[in-house]
């Protein structure tokens, strides 16, 4: 189910918030588009709920819910208060957010997790750690475009691992030079400038072009799900998921 399959019922409300008449006219005109309209939100109904909680396409949640939205607003923007209607649009988007892995955690830090990526073997070793500590990086993001994940130029990037921004332990408004030692990270002085105290900070002073990152313990904190980023490594991740039990999210979008 894509936007463009959505373009005409838009359209025809559209149509009718155009059209120089009132009363029971226009609310015969509603009523078609409305009618039209419910045989398409069946389909969308359908494709929620065939949707893979364990292997979940990040591409349809944010194309189905940008739909849903659009609907939503298009009602609104006409005055019409259909029940059955409004009800229908709640429930497909709670149905969705079900689906997705990773939403309630979203939902609940402004659409945004953390993300702490590098290849198969390392993620592997990260998630089998033995040791008490063990802090890393990770990106904050939304996971719909590029930016959201760290791709080092000089490394190899399979996947990544999704933590809840509530368990971070340190914030910068940028990406920032730092070393392990004893299995804590070591900032480095000229960095510490960028240091905030929340997430709300860090975005709000996030530097354009840059990422906001933040310090987690990996050994005391619950990872979500593993992110595919390479997609000619999908078998290895989905053995990675298997044997984490973790489920694997993706989005086209982060490597076209």
């Amino acid at each position: 189910m894509t936007k463009g399959e959505f373009e005409p019922i838009f359209q025809s409300f559209k149509e009718v918030a155009e059209l120089d008449i009132e009363g029971q006219e226009k609310q015969e005109l509603i009523e078609v588009v409305l009618l039209e309209s419910r045989e398409i939100l069946e389909a969308v109904s359908q494709e929620i709920a065939s949707m893979d909680s364990d292997y979940f396409s990040l591409d349809s949640y944010y194309e189905i819910q940008e739909i849903i939205l659009e609907y939503q607003t298009l009602l609104s923007s006409l005055g019409v208060e259909n029940e059955k209607i409004n009800n229908l649009l709640l429930g497909l988007m709670d149905l969705l957010n079900e689906k997705n892995p990773i939403a309630q955690v979203a939902n609940k830090n402004q659409g945004n997790v953390l993300i702490h990526s590098s290849d198969i073997q390392s993620l592997d070793n990260l998630l089998d750690l033995q040791s008490e500590t063990a802090e890393i990086c990770t990106t904050a993001g939304s996971l719909r475009e590029k930016g959201d994940v760290f791709i080092p130029k000089k490394k190899a990037i399979h996947a990544g691992i999704i933590f809840n921004p509530a368990e971070a332990k340190t914030w910068f408004s940028r990406d920032v030079g730092s070393r392990r030692q004893r299995g804590k990270r070591v900032l480095e002085d000229r960095f510490f400038q960028f240091q905030c105290a929340s997430m709300n900070e860090a975005l709000k002073k996030k530097i354009n072009g840059r990422r906001v990152e933040a310090w987690i313990d990996a050994k005391k904190s619950n990872p979500i799900a593993l992110l595919v980023i390479d997609n000619e490594q999908e078998e290895r991740i989905l053995a990675l998921s298997r044997q984490s039990n973790l489920p694997v999210v993706y989005n086209s979008q982060l490597y076209e």
